[in-house]
């Protein structure tokens, strides 16, 4: 009867929408919320959720609050909200109106944004719906879930919530672990789980956490062939779920079953027998109709290991019956429903298109005047700038030409060579800046220049930092550009090469970094300098 404390605990959070039938709504109401802010209708949707018979009214709220964020531009505030909101959609759709693929859906959203924004505090919510999903689906409906799914979301809900210690979800989420993996007598396969539900129960003591050690106890012993032992725990859970808050009855009426099938495992099957009836009783006064099917599959089991064929038969029709009458009431449910989803969405979208039109309006009207405000400012920049331009360009043009034509004297600085030595080197240096076939070379270096002129790199190197005051690779690129300058400003003999092809003659690798060079230089860029050239 593992699954069946699975189901009901799994179910617990659904239980406040599930139970209400006939639930009141207005869609009158949805032109008004629409006005709320976002926190406002995020409380009202939970306060109509609790409420138990207002899911409707809280699907409206969420559906509003999910509308205005869609594009994902919002403060983290409002996106937190939605990703909120997302969650419960999901929660409503799988429990209340049982279209687990709309559910899926939003789920899958929130999950999604939850992780991008890092909103941890949401994702033990989303797994464990998530999980309540895959199991449903298989459970109601037959679905298989081959990919272990329900399992997978259920280890990541206990995870998550431990880390961001939500006590009652978390213990909430190991108890469903323990029935998920005790059909097939596998609580090893959660051992880590185990560890860290351990762990903290004894810092975080709680009925819920008490009542999930009781269960976990129980079931080693269950595994064990230790029915009795079994048996007193499962009384034990029974005593502790009367201290647990809003999902008392749910706990109950999972330790009756394991109550039941201890007994039949110490081979009392009168008692076990009896035990069933009490759930049944149990089921009724508490509302729990759709558990009938869990009873009657049991009863079945349980006649099966009696041998009593006859009454196993029977139980297996009421079972197989109880189960069609029960997914026919899922859909009429939600056919019945479909028809508000579809006028609150058909709502939704008229208010959405109304909104966008008076935004496109607004916007329109906005950027016409920024529009003709900026073209006027614009003009007004464009005349004054191009003629400074103009002015500033002409002024370069003709600074740079003249220093093409001269050399800047060079600085006299203390060193430890003489004077003449100095003197000779430098002669020696412009000398070789002069010789574009020796300093075109894309790879000239430092050293080719020392061993040009017949001297020491060390020699060289330091000539050109005292004397020069720049590195070599300054030093080299200033000459390029001065050649550079000439061969632009002499349209008769080099008009006819292009920009490109005068920056490869001397020596640089791209015509980017031969712009970006000459600029840095002269200040201004080799095709502004080639037209003052032509004027």
């Amino acid at each position: 009867m593992s699954r069946h404390l699975f189901i009901t605990l799994l179910l617990a959070l659904f239980v406040l929408t599930a139970r209400s039938a006939g639930a009141s709504y207005s869609l009158s109401e949805h032109e008004r919320w629409a006005k709320l802010p976002t926190d406002s209708l995020m409380k009202r949707g939970r306060e109509y959720l609790l409420s138990g018979d207002k899911p409707d009214s809280a699907l409206i709220c969420y559906t509003i609050v999910t509308s205005r964020y869609k594009s994902g531009k919002a403060s983290r505030h409002d996106l937190y909200q939605y990703a909120k909101a997302l969650n419960n959609m999901g929660f409503l759709f799988a429990g209340h109106y049982l279209d687990y693929e709309k559910a899926y859906a939003y789920l899958t959203q929130s999950l999604k944004l939850s992780r991008e924004k890092e909103f941890n505090d949401n994702l033990p919510y989303v797994y464990l719906n998530l999980a309540a999903v895959y199991e449903n689906r298989k459970s109601v409906f037959g679905i298989s879930d081959p990919k272990h799914d329900a399992l997978k979301n259920m280890r990541l809900a206990f995870k998550s919530a431990t880390k961001e210690e939500e006590w009652t979800v978390a213990y909430t989420c190991f108890t469903n672990l323990m029935n998920m993996v005790a059909e097939n007598k596998a609580l090893h396969g959660i051992q880590e789980e185990i560890k860290i539900f351990k762990s903290i129960l004894h810092r975080h003591p709680t009925p819920m956490g008490q009542f999930a050690m009781a269960l976990l106890t129980g079931q080693e012993a269950y595994d064990k062939g230790e029915y009795g032992k079994a048996l007193y725990q499962a009384l034990q859970m029974k005593a502790l779920s009367r201290d647990i808050p809003d999902i008392g009855p749910e706990c109950e009426l999972g330790a009756r079953w394991k109550m039941a099938k201890a007994l039949a495992g110490m081979g009392d099957f009168k008692m076990a027998e009896t035990t069933y009836g009490h759930i049944a009783d149990f089921i009724r006064d508490n509302k729990m109709d759709d558990e009938m099917v869990n009873l009657y599959e049991a009863y079945k089991e349980l006649y099966e290991q009696m041998g009593d064929k006859e009454k196993a038969r029977q139980y297996d029709y009421l079972y197989l019956k109880e189960k069609d009458n029960l997914f026919h009431r899922s859909n009429v449910e939600k056919m019945e429903r479909s028809h508000f989803v579809s006028e609150m969405n058909s709502v939704n979208e008229q208010m959405e298109q109304l909104n966008a039109k008076r935004r496109h309006l607004w916007i329109t009207l906005i950027i016409v005047a920024m529009f003709c405000a900026m073209i006027a400012v614009a003009l007004v920049l464009i005349i004054r700038g191009f003629y400074r331009q103009r002015a500033y360009i002409k002024i370069l043009y003709e600074k740079n030409m003249a220093l093409a034509k001269a050399e800047k004297p060079k600085e006299k600085k203390a060193t430890s060579l003489g004077e003449d030595r100095i003197s000779d080197l430098c002669d020696k240096i412009d000398q070789a800046l002069r010789d574009y076939a020796l300093i075109c070379s894309p790879d000239f270096t430092l050293q080719q220049l020392a061993e040009h002129i017949g001297s020491n790199y060390k020699y060289v190197s330091q000539v050109i930092n005292e004397r020069y005051q720049k590195n070599f690779r300054l030093l080299v690129n200033e000459a390029r550009v001065r050649e550079a300058c000439r061969r632009l400003g002499d349209p008769e003999h080099y008009g006819n090469l292009t920009i490109e092809a005068i920056s490869t003659g001397l020596g640089f690798k791209s015509r980017s970094n031969f712009a970006v060079t000459f600029k840095k230089i002269t200040g201004i860029s080799p095709s502004d300098f080639q037209k003052m050239a032509k004027e």
